[in-house]
């Protein structure tokens, strides 16, 4: 038999022994190679990150990424509006200010008036409409403050209807961007979310090149001369060409289906789910895609017992009216 004394050695001595290959350098790297081959066994279960990652691709394998393209290059209409003034402008600055015998104060600021009328648009006008009368809505507004600004400028016999003009269009571009960047961030698979919303960025660039591209030539052949227009005029006046496409195609577009979820409008944002989905989507597939949506927009209330619709196409008077924006 062992006496205590060498039990006690014999611990140590092991204890020693691990505290040696513990701090042995090639030692860790081989137990770190091999903690990496296991995690990468295709047996072990995966990390969380990468959990999350399957389980977002296979709650948006119902959708359609055509259709969600084409929904949000529709959205995105209304911000080549601001890009194609910005380009235009450059070319149309001069005959303008002979049209109108303008200053250099006064100048600058039809240049620059757009850009300040913006950020009342994205601050006053988004803010009270994106909530009230859905994101579809507030891209509507945005359109029609474009179309009758373009209009105004293309139109314009003084330095105050020009700039009030200019003021209908900063409205209108300041509530275009806050609107079309929430609803394609809304309506977007997470997949692809990062693409579509840079079609914000996208939309203002090519406005710019289009912009700059169209005035140009419409200066340089003298477009409307000959009905004795001045082509300054038309160049601005194009300006409402991208808002009038978007009108047209407003009846096709979908609501943002997590807006009409957080309004509780079940059956609405099932509709607007079935106008992005495959159509070789299953049933089963959309209706577990609609409920996890209408679940995670009202926290502590299940599916079933969200209040049913009472009105599906509210009015806009009646949201103007509606103390808290639930109409």
């Amino acid at each position: 038999m062992s006496s205590p004394k060498h039990e006690r050695v014999a611990t140590d001595d092991h204890d020693h022994d691990q505290s040696i290959e513990m701090q042995n350098p090639l030692r860790r790297d081989a137990d770190d190679a091999s903690a990496s081959s296991d995690a990468c066994d295709p047996h072990q279960p995966l990390s969380s990150g990468t959990e999350r990652r399957r389980r977002s691709s296979a709650d948006d394998a119902w959708q359609s990424t055509p259709r969600t393209f084409a929904a949000a290059a529709c959205a995105v209409l209304n911000q080549v509006t601001f890009g194609y003034d910005v380009g235009a402008v450059s070319q149309c600055l001069q005959p303008i200010e002979r049209t109108f015998r303008l200053t250099q104060l006064q100048t600058g600021f039809v240049t620059s008036a757009l850009n300040f009328f913006a950020a009342a648009g994205a601050l006053v006008v988004s803010g009270a409409l994106l909530d009230r009368i859905g994101r579809k809505g507030a891209l509507l507004v945005a359109a029609a403050l474009l179309v009758a600004g373009g209009a105004l400028v293309a139109a314009a016999w003084s330095f105050e209807t020009l700039v009030a003009g200019r003021f209908l269009q900063g409205l209108g571009v300041g509530c275009s961007w806050s609107a079309s960047g929430i609803y394609v961030t809304e309506i977007a698979p997470s997949a692809h979310r990062g693409a579509l919303v840079a079609l914000v960025d996208v939309a203002i660039n090519l406005g710019i090149i289009g912009g700059y591209c169209a005035a140009y030539a419409i200066a340089v052949n003298k477009v409307g001369r000959e009905n004795h227009v001045a082509p300054w005029r038309v160049s601005m006046g194009l300006s409402a060409l991208p808002p009038l496409l978007f009108v047209l195609a407003c009846p096709f577009l979908p609501e943002s289906p997590r807006w009409l979820a957080t309004r509780r409008k079940v059956a609405a944002a099932r509709r607007a789910m079935k106008a992005l989905a495959k159509p070789t989507a299953t049933r089963e597939a959309l209706d577990a895609a609609h409920e996890a949506l209408v679940d995670a927009n009202s926290p502590g209330r299940p599916l079933s017992r969200v209040e049913p619709e009472e009105d599906d196409d509210p009015t806009w008077a009646a949201a103007a009216c509606s103390r808290r924006g639930r109409h």
